[in-house]
C-alpha cells in the first residue's frame, strides 16, 4: 500500500495543473477524479487517489491565501506589473494577521493564469462553488482551528513550501517558546542592529556576547512596541543565519547565473529543477527567480 505522502517535482505539479486546466475546459468540476489516469502515463508516477486528492486540497489552500492577498485593498496589487505596492507597514500589518501571505511577497505564485482559471468561481471565503473533491470537511476545520487559535509563526520559520502533497514548514529548529512575529520594519532594525555590532568587531561564528543582546533587545521593544524575549531574539538570529548560508549557496552557484547588477537570476527553469534536485530543503528559493 503506497504513503499518502509524495515527492512533487516540479515537472509533477506543472502536468497536475495542465491536467486541471484541461478538465476545467471540458466542463468538469474541480478535482482528480478524472485525471489520475493521464496523469500517470504522462509522468510516469505510480501516484494514488489520494495522492492526487491531498496535492488538490494544497493547492486549494494555496489559491485561497493568494485571492484574500491580492483582495485586500492595503496591498495595492497591480496585475499588469504582477507587483505589490503595499509598503512595509502595511505588509507587517497584513501578516501579523496572515502569515502565510509571506510567500507571495516576492512573486505570485507559478502557473497564475492557469490557476485563474482552474480556480474561477471559487468562493474564498466560504465552502468551493463547484466542491468535487476540493478539500475535505475535515482539512477545513482544521485550517479553521488553526486560524482562531491565533498561532503566530517566526516570519522565517512559517513559510510553507510543497515539497510533498501537504504543506510542510520550511525551517523547523524553533522551538514553540522561541517563536514570535517579526514585521519587516522589525526585521530591518535588527539587520541595522547586527551592522553596528560587526563596526564594533563582534562577528560571532554562533552569537553575539551577552552585553550585546541585552543592548539589541532593549532596543528592538523599544522602537517597535513588542516585547521580544531574549530567546525570540536569538531565535530571529538563527533564522536570519540560515536563510543568509542559503542564500549564499544559491548565488554561489554557477548554474544560477546571478546578476548582482540586475539583482535577479539568468538560470532557466531547467537549471531551477536541476538545482533543486540537488538541495530539496532550498526549494522557497524558487521564488527569487520568478520575480
Amino acid at each position: 500500500m503506497m504513503k499518502s505522502k509524495a515527492e512533487w517535482e516540479p515537472d509533477y505539479h506543472r502536468v497536475f495543473v495542465d491536467l486541471c486546466v484541461e478538465q476545467k475546459l471540458v466542463g468538469n468540476k474541480p478535482g482528480t477524479q478524472h485525471i489520475l489516469e493521464p496523469f500517470q502515463q504522462t509522468t510516469g508516477a505510480r501516484f494514488n487517489k489520494k495522492q492526487l486528492k491531498n496535492h488538490w486540497d494544497t493547492m486549494c489552500k494555496q489559491w485561497k491565501i493568494w485571492r484574500r492577498l491580492v483582495q485586500c485593498p492595503d496591498m495595492k496589487w497591480d496585475p499588469e506589473t504582477n507587483t505589490f505596492g503595499a509598503t512595509d507597514e502595511d505588509w507587517g500589518n497584513y501578516l501579523q494577521v496572515n502569515p502565510d501571505a509571506g510567500q507571495y511577497r516576492l512573486s505570485p505564485p507559478m502557473y497564475l493564469k492557469k490557476l485563474e482559471m482552474i480556480f474561477e468561481g471559487v468562493n474564498i471565503d466560504g465552502r468551493d462553488n463547484d466542491d468535487d473533491e476540493g478539500g475535505s470537511s475535515q482539512y477545513k476545520r482544521k485550517r479553521r482551528s488553526r486560524h482562531h487559535e491565533g498561532e503566530e509563526e517566526e516570519e522565517e520559520v512559517a513559510e510553507e513550501v510543497d515539497t510533498g502533497d501537504d504543506m510542510q514548514i520550511a525551517s523547523n529548529f524553533s522551538t514553540p517558546q522561541s517563536k514570535g512575529y517579526w514585521s519587516p520594519a522589525s526585521h530591518e532594525l535588527f539587520v541595522d542592529l547586527l551592522v553596528e555590532e560587526t563596526y564594533k568587531g563582534n562577528r560571532p561564528d554562533t552569537h553575539y556576547p551577552k552585553e550585546s543582546w541585552r543592548a539589541m533587545l532593549e532596543t528592538i521593544n523599544q522602537n517597535s512596541g513588542k516585547n521580544y524575549s531574549r530567546a525570540q531574539l536569538k531565535n530571529h538570529w538563527d533564522c536570519t543565519r540560515k536563510a543568509w548560508k542559503i542564500w549564499c549557496q544559491v548565488v554561489g552557484s554557477p548554474i544560477m547565473k546571478w546578476d548582482p547588477n540586475s539583482r535577479t537570476f539568468g538560470a532557466t527553469e531547467d537549471d531551477w529543477k536541476k538545482y533543486l534536485r540537488v538541495r530539496k530543503a532550498d526549494q522557497n528559493l524558487e521564488s527569487f527567480g520568478k520575480v
